[in-house]
């Protein structure tokens, strides 16, 4: 049985930067998860007098010994923040590898520490290669690039890992790898973001988005369905970016088979500035706000606090929306398109 590797992040302080961590202190939950328990809400035909379809539900038990989701204890770490209203995002990756272990271990032949003995396979065959640098994985220099992959099992993937940018340009991640001469790529340049095909070992541009800054943190996500490739993106340093789709392109040309997908960089010195992080098959499940947090006592599970969320549909159930029509003369067109 699978046994995913579960992100839950809350943005305690409110400052829009998710995965902070400093001692005590910590967004990400899922530690103390004693049990979950999530409801897909959305209804294809709304049932008789209801005119809203219910919103997702999260509902977590966590483990409270020590009083730290308990509001009003001003010795817990997160003192001040416990309350409703504050952001949560809940996601789960399989196969996942945090690129933890001892540093300067090339990743040529590394199980995946989540995954049914997936391992890191070297694609390319010039001196290039990556390795492990204190949890994330860095380029090392040399001639022909570097192609390293998982086989993930699909062409169609959702893809997620950190990624932070030190060249410009020269390393980025493969995508549906046949072998190093046919694959796509992203690459990460100060001008933008470039989604490219590889045919008979020639890169050529499909697409460009946004650029990322450098020396920030990103958690980016990639999804490929069919002749489409998005990639969205979370600014983990500076917030501000909450999964921004930074680009939208076709990629099929040439490989829409191919089931493998890692990471990639050109060999030069300039790449071994770029860092990879929590690379895998990353799924996000929820993305909401708190509605009530209630510590207690289980019979069973000793001290908890029984967290209660609902996803962004919530929000717009809460919102009503208006539309001032200014003309003198309506025609049911013309409302029903400015309604729509």
């Amino acid at each position: 049985m699978a046994n995913p590797r579960w992100r839950i992040w809350v943005d305690w302080d409110e400052d829009g930067i998710w995965g902070e961590s400093s001692g005590q202190y910590r967004d990400d939950i899922a530690g103390d998860v004693l049990d979950l328990d999530w409801r897909w809400g959305k209804r294809v035909a709304l049932t008789p007098g209801r005119r809203r379809s219910e919103p997702a539900h999260l509902a977590l038990t966590l483990g409270n010994q020590d009083g730290r989701y308990t509001p009003g204890n001003t010795q817990s770490p997160l003192a001040g923040n416990l309350s409703a209203g504050r952001r949560i995002w809940a996601a789960l990756a399989y196969p996942y590898d945090d690129f933890a272990g001892v540093g300067v271990t090339d990743l040529q032949g590394r199980v995946a520490p989540v995954g049914e003995n997936l391992s890191w396979d070297k694609v390319s065959t010039g001196a290039a290669g990556i390795r492990l640098a204190q949890g994330r994985a860095q380029p090392t220099a040399g001639s022909g690039g570097a192609i390293y992959i998982l086989d993930l099992g699909e062409a169609d993937a959702n893809i997620g890992f950190i990624f932070r940018r030190g060249g410009n340009g020269t390393g980025g991640v493969a995508l549906r790898v046949l072998s190093r001469w046919d694959y796509l790529r992203i690459r990460f340049g100060s001008t933008g973001t470039v989604l490219e095909d590889v045919t008979f070992g020639y890169a050529s541009s499909l697409n460009r988005g946004d650029p990322l800054l450098t020396g920030r943190d990103y958690f980016l996500e990639v999804q490929i369905h069919g002749d489409s490739v998005r990639l969205y993106a979370t600014d983990l340093t500076g917030g501000g970016m909450d999964r921004k789709e930074i680009l939208d392109g076709g990629g099929s040309a040439g490989n829409a088979t191919g089931t493998k997908h890692g990471l990639w960089h050109d060999g030069s010195t300039a790449a071994t500035g770029d860092r990879w992080g929590e690379f895998g098959g990353w799924r996000s499940l929820f993305h909401g706000s708190l509605v009530g947090l209630s510590p207690e006592r289980d019979p069973e599970l000793g001290y908890v606090c029984r967290l209660e969320a609902r996803d962004d549909m919530e929000l717009l159930n809460r919102s009503p929306l208006y539309n001032l029509f200014n003309q003198r003369l309506l025609s049911t067109r013309t409302i029903a398109n400015g309604i729509l």
